[in-house]
Order: structure tokens, then C-alpha cells, then sequence
């Protein structure tokens, strides 16, 4: 994945924040078609002596935004007699005055039809293992674009297109595995094969299931003795039409979303119906 010229500038003007905002040190960053992630640390106040004030009364990003985060929707209605700003060197001020250089300047260059997203989403980091699960998948989204929840084609807004969207990211995962996908949606009268995959010498018909949270319980818990049946039966379907003479198994793919941009994904090889609850 290449940058475009605005991705250039936002990756530069990304760069120029703790040059305008003493108190920030900057950790993992990309500029995805659509959206960027980002990790800024805040240093306590120890460390903002060491590197000096926030003074940050220049322009970066403060013509429009004059020391507000304008770029943001405001929870105030126009009829508030005093709108409250948010506090000087906080995470809404870095962002949206980040936001306003940006717009400015894309816009300078002809960029007019730029806007971003009126919210942003704002996690803590509270400990060190989560911090590298985050910096790893910031480094790894480019690669994931084709099945990300961002991507224009992978919106889940229904259940049908949530179990599309899974289905693409557990082609994804099973060929990072070195599967490869034969087959898709193989349908007969009475059951259907999500994916016919190859393994090696092995033969892999593989359920997938997608939730986009976890009120009615994990994926894997909708694989049923009953769907199971129905999977066996299109599998035999499939061997009498295709004639393999090879080894075969059952896997089953989980995609749990829960409300993140990047689903948990849990893969079970060789299911048979002993190992159902159901």
C-alpha cells in the first residue's frame, strides 16, 4: 500500500506534533485509504519540563481551531451561552488541531472533496501486552486492508453481510496457513460447505461462523449436531461429484468482531459431532 499525496501530508504533519505539543512522544502510525491509527503517549509533567512548555500558540492547525477542537462535533447546542473547551495539551486539542492542518492544507492543494469522519475512537493503553498487540496491528492493517471492517466492500450492516465479511477474512487466515481455497458456498439440497479446502494431502471442508458481538454466546457455539448433519451431507455430495480419494476433515473458522475494527479469529481443526455440546 502506497500513500497518496495526502497521505503523505497527513503522515508529515503526523510527524510535526510533538514539535507543537512538548508532551507528546508518538509510537506506531499508518494512514490507511480511509482512516489512520495511531498511538500518542502523553508524558507526565516531569518529562514536559524536560522538553520545555506546551507552547502551543503557533499555527499548527489553530487557524480554525484557535486552541479548540473545532474538527470535532461539539455536544453543545449553537443556543449555549459558554461552550467549554477541552483542556489545553489533551488528547481531543492534539487530534483535532492534527485534523485542521491536515484539512488546510489538503485543501490548499486542490484537495476539496477531502473531509475526515466527524468522530474519532480513542482507546487507553493500560499495560504492555495490549500496547504491542496494538502496535502490531497497526503495522499489520495494510496488509489486511482487502477484509477489514473499514473497507468500503466489508461493511457487516446485516447478518448476511457480517457472514460474507467472515467468510473473506477465514479465506484470508486459512491461506496465511498455507490452505488453499478450492472451493466456496458449495450448496446442495439439504446442507451447504461454507469453504472445500486443501491441505497438503488433506481435504478440508470448513465451517465458518460470525457474530458481531457476544450476546447470543461465541461463534462456535452456533455449530450445532444438526448443522453438522447438514455439512455432511453436502460432503458427501461434493465427493460423489468430485470423486477425491483423499483424506478428509472438518475444521471450523470463528470470527468474533465484539464491537472491534479486527475480529478474533479462532480456528478448530477435525470437529466431529463428539465434540459438540449441542
Amino acid at each position: 500500500m502506497v500513500a497518496n499525496q495526502y497521505g503523505m501530508m497527513a503522515q508529515r504533519y503526523w510527524r510535526e506534533i510533538p514539535a507543537h505539543f512538548p508532551h507528546v512522544v508518538l509510537d506506531q502510525f499508518v494512514v490507511m485509504p480511509n482512516h489512520v491509527h495511531g498511538i500518542i503517549i502523553i508524558a507526565g509533567e516531569k518529562m514536559m519540563q524536560s522538553r520545555g512548555d506546551d507552547n502551543s500558540s503557533d499555527n499548527f492547525g489553530r487557524d480554525e481551531a484557535q486552541g479548540r477542537d473545532e474538527a470535532l462535533p461539539r455536544l453543545y447546542s449553537p443556543r449555549t451561552p459558554k461552550r467549554i473547551s477541552p483542556k489545553s495539551g489533551s488528547i481531543s486539542v492534539i487530534v483535532g488541531s492534527f485534523k485542521s492542518k491536515c484539512t488546510k492544507e489538503i485543501h490548499y492543494v486542490n484537495g476539496d472533496d477531502f473531509a475526515w469522519q466527524q468522530r474519532y475512537y480513542d482507546h487507553i493503553v493500560r499495560n504492555e501486552e495490549s500496547l504491542n498487540r496494538i502496535r502490531q496491528y497497526i503495522i499489520d492493517n495494510p496488509l489486511r486492508w482487502q477484509v477489514d471492517r473499514y473497507h468500503p466492500d466489508n461493511a457487516p450492516e446485516t447478518s448476511t453481510s457480517a457472514g460474507n465479511h467472515g467468510e473473506r477474512i477465514a479465506r484470508w487466515f486459512l491461506r496465511t496457513k498455507g490452505y488453499r481455497v478450492l472451493t466456496t458456498n458449495f450448496r446442495v439440497r439439504g446442507g451447504e460447505i461454507d469453504l472445500v479446502c486443501r491441505q497438503g494431502g488433506t481435504l478440508v471442508f470448513v465451517e465458518v461462523k460470525t457474530r458481531t458481538n457476544r450476546l447470543g454466546g461465541y461463534p462456535e457455539e452456533a455449530v450445532t449436531r444438526r448443522k453438522m448433519s447438514r455439512l455432511q451431507t453436502a460432503i458427501e455430495a461434493y465427493l460423489q461429484q468430485h470423486g477425491a480419494q483423499i483424506p478428509i476433515r472438518i475444521d471450523v473458522v470463528s470470527i468474533a468482531f465484539d464491537g472491534k475494527a479486527w475480529p478474533e479469529i479462532s480456528h478448530f481443526q477435525n470437529v466431529t459431532p463428539e465434540d459438540l455440546t449441542r
